[in-house]
């Protein structure tokens, strides 16, 4: 059931993340903006409008996270800079329900020095730590108390650079998509690539998602790396990372 349509963003929304409880989301933008939207009201208000709006000051906001079991957001610039700030509120009643959204705090701003960065994902070790991929093809850890990276993976320029994240519940691996198509599973505790594939045609890999199996699944299900690969032409597509095989795939019919 369509619930709201919303268009305030004047360009293409790039990226969305949640908080922990659900309360708020926030939209990255290509209009250098970032939006912070309360998902509690879209239901009641018909008139729906976000409750704050984050600049970039020209740079385009192309990836976005949150960091889990706080109101603290991560943007992804095209210029280079990661952007921290916080989403200030007031929360009352039973469950801390907000109430009201009273303004954003700056709290970091970091120059990676690498080009756009293309990519955020939250660490399966760490609260408080965020992967991210730059243009320059470099994979890194970046500790937010710190300020500082823990550790940076390379990948080679043939294979292009990773575009989507996408990590294993056990944290023990995770799994890259690059701007050429090609899709890599890393071993987290070694750091080093286990097994690399190209993608059945020539495209970029646009996002990668982690494969959520129902509760009553096998123990080998849901410790195999398992992910979704939004790739193509309308396409998704269902792999095994740890063989790259393909085990399922969906496709959008273009009836126009």
């Amino acid at each position: 059931v369509l619930v709201a349509h919303l268009q305030e963003h004047r360009s293409a929304v790039s990226d969305i993340a949640v908080s922990s409880d659900n309360s708020f989301f926030v939209s990255a933008s290509d209009d250098s903006t970032v939006k912070i939207w309360d998902s509690r009201k879209l239901e009641k208000d018909i008139s729906f409008r976000s409750k704050l709006t984050y600049h970039l000051e020209g740079s385009h906001a192309l990836c976005v996270a949150m960091l889990p079991g706080s109101a603290q957001v991560i943007v992804g610039a095209s210029d280079g800079f990661i952007h921290t700030f916080s989403v200030d509120h007031i929360s009352r009643g039973l469950g801390n329900v907000v109430e009201k959204y009273s303004g954003i705090a700056d709290i970091t701003k970091k120059d990676t020095k690498e080009g756009a960065i293309l990519g955020l994902l939250n660490s399966p070790v760490d609260n408080n730590s965020i992967m991210y991929s730059t243009q320059n093809c470099g994979i890194h850890l970046w500790d937010t108390r710190s300020n500082s990276n823990s550790w940076t993976l390379k990948a080679t320029p043939e294979e292009g650079y990773a575009l989507s994240l996408a990590s294993g519940p056990c944290s023990n691996w995770f799994v890259s998509g690059s701007s050429r198509g090609v899709i890599t599973l890393w071993d987290l505790r070694f750091l080093v690539p286990v097994n690399s594939w190209k993608y059945s045609i020539a495209c970029p890999i646009e996002k990668i998602c982690l494969f959520l199996p129902p509760p009553n699944a096998s123990l080998s299900s849901t410790t195999r790396p398992l992910v979704y690969v939004a790739a193509g032409c309308n396409e998704v597509s269902l792999w095994n990372a740890e063989n790259a095989s393909c085990h399922q795939v969906w496709g959008i019919c273009n009836c126009l």
